[in-house]
């Protein structure tokens, strides 16, 4: 199986193509841009291929691209086009033109030119698990914590007021059910 093919499988063009779709609006505002080569270069990005199995892959500074699938390494080209805000990636025979969609320290998810397939890279140093889920939670929950609402002073009610409350209606509750009880014979 090519290199192109583990990284272009069903699993991540269907089932993390909605999961992206509906997280990106959220984390678009935390995004680096793609010319940021201290975030890319030398880091050991990877992308699930579909068949449990993991392919990394690492920018080099000279503009090559190393492809490991099960220690089995390929060797390609990578460009930035910066005014394209795009990566154009060269592995094997195969040349194909992705655009920069998010970028952190962590996770980068790339848009193939022209189509709707994504592929989602994770910095395995950052991100050992290798879970993108649970990195965007905590890092959506850090940003926005979740609040504690305190009703108005106005509305607080006394908390022996709410016992004396609670014993009133229990009383006049059985109250009703004897005199039911008492009518029914």
């Amino acid at each position: 199986m090519s290199v192109w093919r583990c990284l272009q499988t069903r699993y991540t063009i269907v089932n993390m193509k909605t999961y992206i779709e509906n997280i990106l609006p959220r984390i678009s505002k935390f995004t680096e841009q793609l010319n940021k080569l201290t975030l890319l270069l030398d880091e050991p990005w990877v992308i699930e291929n579909g068949d449990g199995g993991f392919v990394k892959l690492i920018f080099k500074k000279d503009n090559s691209i190393l492809v490991s699938k099960n220690g089995e390494v390929s060797i390609g080209k990578w460009e930035l086009l910066n005014k394209a805000n795009s990566l154009l990636i060269q592995i094997e025979s195969s040349t194909k033109l992705y655009n920069h969609c998010f970028l952190d320290k962590a996770v980068m998810i790339l848009k193939m030119d022209g189509g709707n397939e994504y592929m989602t890279l994770l910095n395995q140093n950052i991100i050992p698990d290798l879970n993108v889920n649970k990195y965007f939670e905590e890092k959506l929950e850090s940003i926005n914590p979740p609040r504690i609402v305190h009703p108005p002073k106005d509305e607080i009610v006394d908390n022996q007021d709410v016992s004396y409350w609670g014993w009133f209606v229990a009383i006049a509750f059985i109250s009703i059910v004897i005199i039911m009880g008492v009518m029914l014979k």
